[in-house]
């Protein structure tokens, strides 16, 4: 019978799927401090754990094979998304798809030999990327492509004459410098469109005395960073990066002026690799493999940054180099780290349980670096989506951390005081629904904040005659 109040059926962590004959659910949750795949009676009786599943990963997307006899799920970390199936009646999972792709989704096909999926495989910007549907065979062999061109195609489900229903999804970025000490409104309101880009653009990062800025573009066809004068617009390239399995990211510019630090994901493994270039576009060398979470100090003298010391985990270890060997700041649990411009503190975020499809999160502070950590706020994961990728940055006076969050799908830049845990919205962008990934940048006297700003619109799209 349809309609009355909800009423819980399982405790699940997001979304649940039903077996084609109706008689089972799958599910994913918490057990006694184990996260396990596991199938239950539609009322939710008869609850028991198909497969455990290892711990600090993201787990999305339970589907049964339409035979009744597979359940495929999706884990995800970082960039490094991998679609598994397990036998419903329990067994060892199995990995059919790892292609250097975050994965949006999947289905199977009729016979149960098959899937669709969404992946970004290809796209050379992480952050926010193009997706494309792809097909594999659970008998091996190479996945195959099914979809081309500028619009993604997201969380594909397929009819039983193979035509498939997928989310279809056009997003425009540009760069934007938004005021922040006027009320939320007023600051987009007033803001100024810096970029008018026809690819993507992301992560700005404004150099000393708000000359130039340097960010993220596909422009040319690969993930690069360019510099934009600001007073006259004029661009340069500083990186020809080509291989489609090396995207470029995050750059992040020192306040002396002198260099710019930034990511390259490696060909040989799912991490990234941290990099030094001047803004000339010389001196390109690496610093660290598996490095990233790039920040100065304030004097310029030390790059701060994470080291991925166990893969399968949320944190990294947080370290700093200058002139020399890197030096060891912190042994715990820390990642996403902003230096305090005088050097007082570090500020940090610390995952916590996985809850609702996101892990919730906390920003601590440690006062010296290497001392005992205070949390300033914590963040619920539902407002930071996996896209989201969040990365406070300190204003340059120290006082607010720069923050964005996701409510009801709409991307705020919010700022965080860093005296008293106190947070400020800076933009209000009504009913729009906004994007802004990753990272965001101050303006040199902490009076603006510079924001790649995404807009997109979204429909629902029939296609036949893709899948086999």
């Amino acid at each position: 019978m349809l309609g009355g109040a909800p009423r819980r059926i399982v405790r699940s962590i997001g979304s649940a799927d039903l077996s084609s004959d109706g008689q089972r659910l799958a599910f994913i949750r918490f057990n006694d401090g184990q996260m396990e795949l596991a199938v239950a009676a539609p009322d939710g009786s008869d609850a028991h754990a198909v497969t455990r599943l290892a711990p600090n990963f993201k787990y999305y997307y339970p589907r049964w094979s339409p035979d009744g006899e597979w359940i495929g799920y999706l884990r995800s970390v970082y960039f490094d998304d991998v679609l598994f199936i397990v036998p419903a009646r329990g067994g060892e999972p199995r990995q059919v798809v790892r292609d250097r792709g975050v994965l949006r989704g999947f289905a199977w096909t009729a016979d149960s030999r098959r899937l669709v999926y969404s992946s970004s495989r290809g796209t050379t910007i992480l952050y926010l990327p193009s997706f494309n549907l792809w097909t594999a065979d659970l008998s091996g062999g190479e996945p195959r492509q099914l979809t081309f061109g500028e619009s993604s195609y997201l969380h594909p489900d397929l009819g039983y004459n193979g035509a498939v229903l997928a989310s279809r999804l056009q997003m425009q970025f540009n760069i934007w410098k938004y005021p922040v000490e006027g009320a939320p409104a007023e600051n987009v309101h007033r803001a100024l469109q810096i970029t008018h880009q026809t690819g993507q653009v992301q992560t700005p990062s404004v150099g000393p005395d708000d000359k130039e800025m340097v960010y993220l573009s596909d422009s040319g066809g690969h993930g690069n960073l360019w510099v934009m004068k600001l007073d006259s617009a004029e661009t340069r390239q500083i990186t020809f990066e080509r291989d489609p399995a090396k995207p470029v990211g995050v750059p992040v510019w020192s306040p002396d002026g002198k260099h710019i630090a930034f990511v390259i994901r490696s060909p040989l493994h799912f991490d990234v690799d941290l990099w030094l270039i001047s803004p000339d576009g010389s001196g390109l060398r690496k610093v660290e493999d598996t490095g990233g979470w790039a920040s100065w100090s304030g004097d310029g003298r030390w790059l701060y940054y994470g080291i991925y010391i166990n893969r399968e985990s949320l944190a990294d270890q947080l370290r700093k180099v200058s002139p020399g060997q890197p030096v060891d700041v912190r042994s715990e649990a820390a990642s996403a780290q902003a230096v305090a411009p005088d050097g007082t503190a570090v500020y940090f975020v610390r995952y916590l349980m996985n809850v609702n499809d996101s892990p919730d999160l906390e920003i601590c502070a440690a006062r010296p670096e290497n001392g005992a950590a205070q949390v300033t706020a914590r963040i619920p994961g539902v407002r930071v989506p996996d896209w989201l990728i969040i990365h406070p940055v300190i204003s340059p006076d120290g006082k607010w951390l720069a923050l964005t969050l996701t409510d009801g799908g709409v991307t705020i830049l919010w700022a965080l005081s860093t005296t008293n845990g106190s947070m400020r919205q800076i933009t209000d962008f009504g009913q729009r629904h906004t994007f802004i990934c990753r990272r965001v940048s101050w303006s040199s006297d902490g009076k603006h904040i510079f924001a790649a700003l995404g807009e997109g619109d979204a429909d629902l799209a029939l296609l036949e005659g893709l899948a086999p």
